[in-house]
């Protein structure tokens, strides 16, 4: 029986003391999607960072058990950590004009994830970013190579994370809210591309939304957050079944073809503690 690709037991983030992230348990397998959804500052983006090791110094993080790809993530050194960023666990950020860097080129930033995690030579580096893009089906791949982030759009822009967060084949893709500052059409093309993505490799997936009616349609599990716990956990198909009186809210703000309410039902603070 294969390990399970990562496991968490009784995780937390606190700030100052302030709790943030509460004892959260999850498993993720090889070849599973994962969608944790929840409303803003549910501290689903808190756990997303905790796993890639972005959260910020003052961050107080403690658990039980935090396995990766059979690695005690505990009891790594800083170094140890940084090394596993990026080359073992890639992260998809929200805005991509956030994360790019302004002052190189596209295809420069791409290169250098070859660069760094392999020591590969500039011009195969170079050659590798453009079999990168021409991967997910970029148009004149040559064109976006050499453009600097603020002359592509943001579908482009996640198009381009895409890319260089797969250019090390990690082992976990963490997605977080990567079609919120899309239109529909082009949420539906990047959310193809990461599924294609995924299906290519033998990894896990991440999957970090407010949308849980896309999250049914993406992925396999749903872990559903408020106020920084883990209230439910079920399968994507049985996302109906819910028990949970804050899932059965999420799924009643959802409208739906055909049914058209005077007013969508909206979730009040505190109901749900």
């Amino acid at each position: 029986m294969t390990s399970p690709l990562l496991e968490l037991e009784k995780l937390s983030i606190a700030y100052q003391n302030r709790g943030v992230v509460n004892e959260v348990s999850l498993t993720l397998s090889y070849q599973q999607k994962i969608a944790i959804v929840g409303e803003s500052g549910s501290g689903k983006t808190q756990l997303a960072r905790a796993i890639a090791g972005i959260l910020p110094d003052q961050a107080q993080v403690t658990s039980q058990k935090f396995l990766f790809a059979d690695q005690n993530v505990t009891a790594l050194n800083r170094r140890a950590r940084q090394a596993m960023r990026g080359r073992q666990i890639a992260m998809i950020m929200q805005d991509p004009h956030y994360s790019l860097n302004p002052v190189m080129q596209i295809g420069e930033q791409i290169a250098e994830v070859y660069r760094y995690h392999f020591g590969t030579p500039r011009q195969l580096a170079r050659q590798k970013a453009l079999e990168s893009l021409e991967k997910l089906h970029i148009k004149d791949p040559e064109k976006i190579f050499k453009s600097w982030p603020h002359h592509i759009s943001g579908g482009m822009g996640q198009r381009v994370m895409i890319a260089m967060m797969m250019a090390a084949s990690p082992k976990l893709l963490i997605a977080d809210e990567p079609t919120s500052s899309l239109d529909g059409s082009t949420a539906l093309r990047v959310i193809e591309e990461l599924d294609q993505q995924f299906k290519q490799h033998d990894m896990g997936m991440i999957y970090i939304t407010h949308d849980l009616d896309l999250a049914t349609q993406f992925c396999d599990q749903i872990i559903v957050m408020y106020r920084g716990n883990i209230v439910e956990t079920l399968a994507a198909k049985r996302v109906d079944e819910a028990q949970h009186p804050y899932t059965q809210g999420l799924l009643k703000c959802i409208p739906r073809a055909g049914q058209m309410p005077d007013r969508l039902p909206t979730l009040k603070e505190g109901t749900f503690a």
